[in-house]
């Protein structure tokens, strides 16, 4: 927001545009609280781990833990509620086991305003680019991207692939249906469920080959490879 009325005290320091400015700045306020936010963000990234041993280490990434253990190491989120609305469930798995004590530390030092701008400036990158091109939220976060990403200015992709990207990000493989009826008209769809029974056979039989995996992971593979066949051939059915 602009700052009104203007700021014409004598004695605040001239900044870069050549007005004088007030403690009370909104413009200057903004700035500070923007460096705090940055600040916040590098902190909370210093605390994950590094991305190297994610994918180097799938095994030390599972840490299963009781959520009544999540909230004592992370108490000011309140995770029995956030879960309650999911299937229920007693135990999580936990990427990185410091993490969530780690973060906790930083919530309580940090202050509340700079929390609350950290969301909106979140809110604000991930919903800003729906937004038309003249909006200033819009134009903030594209000048952010050309910046972190090195895309050249005024340089903008068909908006008509911007469109399908996000449809395709609402609705997943819902928008396969209409793939479907168009590439498996008549008889094509018995091919293409039998192609699909083909390739989870070959799946579970290989299955049977591996010689680290015990009875019990077998089975469990076994189980998910039956769900998702059934999943493709619904798909295929209600097309």
């Amino acid at each position: 927001p602009l700052p009104w009325p203007p700021w014409d005290e004598e004695g605040d320091d001239d900044d870069d545009d050549g007005r004088e400015r007030s403690p009370e700045d909104p413009f200057q306020n903004a700035r500070e609280l923007a460096q705090k936010v940055v600040q916040f963000d590098t902190e909370i990234a210093d605390a994950t781990l590094d991305l190297d041993k994610l994918q180097q280490d799938p095994f030390g990434m599972y840490n299963p833990t009781n959520i009544n253990t999540l909230k004592a190491e992370l108490s000011q989120i309140n995770f029995p509620d956030y879960f309650s609305m999911f299937t229920p469930r007693t135990r999580v798995v936990i990427t990185y086991k410091p993490y969530p004590n780690s973060l906790s530390e930083i919530l309580k030092k940090t202050p509340a305003d700079v929390i609350e701008a950290y969301l909106v400036v979140r809110a604000s990158l991930e919903y800003a680019p729906n937004l038309g091109r003249t909006t200033e939220a819009w134009k903030a976060v594209r000048t952010l991207q050309e910046t972190l990403y090195g895309l050249k200015p005024g340089v903008f992709g068909e908006c008509s692939q911007f469109c399908m990207t996000r449809v395709d990000i609402a609705l997943g493989f819902g928008t396969g249906r209409y793939f479907v009826n168009q590439t498996f008209p008549g008889k094509s769809r018995e091919k293409a469920t039998q192609v699909i029974d083909n390739i989870i056979d070959a799946f579970e039989r290989s299955l049977r080959h591996i010689e680290w995996m015990d009875a019990m992971l077998n089975q469990v593979l076994g189980a998910m490879s039956a769900e998702t066949q059934g999943t493709e051939v619904r798909c295929l059915e209600t097309a």
